[in-house]
């Protein structure tokens, strides 16, 4: 029995992101699970949850000692509401956490209630400020669609308070 093969599932932008370690089926025995440390402390359970946005290293060890894997996870998070009133404090609307090159590429897509398509940035970049053709946007609802490259998209809404 050698090292551990595996995948993750990342449950991203929500407000419990988790992370779902996936032992690759040939793997046989028992494995133990840890997040952050390869000295653990390690857990039975293929779950971590209720996760800050941030890139955690997950490690896997057998349980008979043949060795630890590892693999570096980004969790993203959304931000619920926004106040651009340039006190250096949620003045724009963005996405949360560190990028990995696996999410360079991706879109996002800024929408009012009557569907108008107000911005479009990338998700490297610093976000929306509210402001429309230079004019500030009212305190409202806004909604969103994000483009990840691998055609998964995401949609759901926030506010911007002013």
């Amino acid at each position: 029995m050698g090292k551990a093969k595996f995948t993750t599932k990342e449950t991203h932008f929500s407000l419990d992101s988790s992370i779902q370690v996936i032992l690759d089926p040939e793997n046989l025995g028992s494995y133990q699970y840890a997040i952050e440390s390869p000295e653990g402390p390690y857990q039975d359970t293929p779950f971590f949850d209720n996760l800050v946005p941030g890139v955690y290293t997950v490690y896997v060890k057998s349980e008979q000692g043949c060795g630890i894997t590892s693999k570096k996870v980004s969790i993203l998070g959304l931000m619920r509401f926004f106040t651009p009133n340039a006190d250096g404090i949620n003045d724009k609307w963005r996405i949360l956490g560190k990028y990995e090159d696996n999410l360079r590429g991706t879109e996002v897509l800024i929408f009012d209630r009557f569907g108008k398509m107000l911005y479009q940035f990338n998700a490297e970049r610093p976000g929306w400020d509210g402001n429309y053709n230079g004019k500030p946007m009212p305190s409202n609802d806004y909604w969103y669609i994000i483009r990840l490259k691998n055609n998964i998209e995401i949609k759901g809404h926030f506010t911007l308070k002013r």
